[in-house]
C-alpha cells in the first residue's frame, strides 16, 4: 500500500477496530428537570460504519450533580432517535443511572456507559447524551458541583462520549 492508503475493511479480521470518534465537553451547564430529557450539549458525534456488518462500541461518562439531596438521575444515549439500553414494557428506557448526590452541595459524581451497538446500517448515525431528573424543580449540573463559587473544590470536570467501528 501507498503513502495514505488504506486497508478495505473487508479485509480486516472480526473485532479490528474500523474508526474511532470522540466528542469532549469540557464546559459546565445547568440542565433544569422538568421530568423529561434533555440533550447535553457537546455530547453529540456522528459516525458513518463502512458495511452493515459492523459493531459500534460507544462509550460515554458524564461528571454531574444536582441542587437537591438523594434525587435520582438518568442519562440516555441514542443513536439517532433509539435509546441503547434498558428496555421492560412501558417503563421508560434508559441507558444509565448517575448516583444520588450527597446534600453537600461541594459534591459531584461521575457516571459512566459501555454498550455494543448493532445498527445494519452504513448511513451516518448520530450518537448522543441526554439527562433527566426523577423530580421536577431541580437542576443538574454538568461537569461541576452545585456551589459553582470559584473554590478550588469547585473545578470544572470532562464528559465524553467515544464511538468505535469494530470489524463484524
Amino acid at each position: 500500500l501507498g503513502t495514505g492508503a488504506t486497508v478495505p475493511s473487508a479485509k480486516m479480521p472480526t473485532g479490528a477496530v474500523l474508526q474511532v470518534k470522540t466528542a469532549t465537553k469540557t464546559a459546565s451547564q445547568s440542565v433544569a428537570s422538568t421530568d423529561s430529557f434533555a440533550d447535553i450539549s457537546g455530547l453529540s458525534i456522528a459516525i458513518t460504519p463502512r458495511s452493515t456488518s459492523s459493531k459500534i462500541f460507544v462509550a460515554c461518562n458524564v461528571s454531574h450533580s444536582s441542587t437537591q439531596n438523594g434525587t435520582g438521575i438518568a442519562f440516555k444515549v441514542l443513536r439517532d432517535s433509539t435509546v441503547l439500553g434498558g428496555s421492560e414494557g412501558s417503563r421508560t428506557s434508559v441507558s444509565f443511572f448517575g448516583s444520588p448526590i450527597a446534600s453537600d452541595a461541594n459534591m459531584a459524581g461521575t457516571a459512566g456507559f459501555n454498550y455494543l451497538d448493532s445498527p445494519s446500517s452504513t448511513s451516518a448515525l448520530t450518537y448522543k447524551a441526554q439527562v433527566t431528573g426523577f423530580n421536577s424543580g431541580i437542576t443538574f449540573y454538568i461537569n461541576t458541583n452545585a456551589t459553582r463559587n470559584g473554590q478550588v473544590y469547585d473545578d470544572v470536570a470532562t464528559s465524553s462520549i467515544t464511538v468505535m467501528e469494530v470489524q463484524g
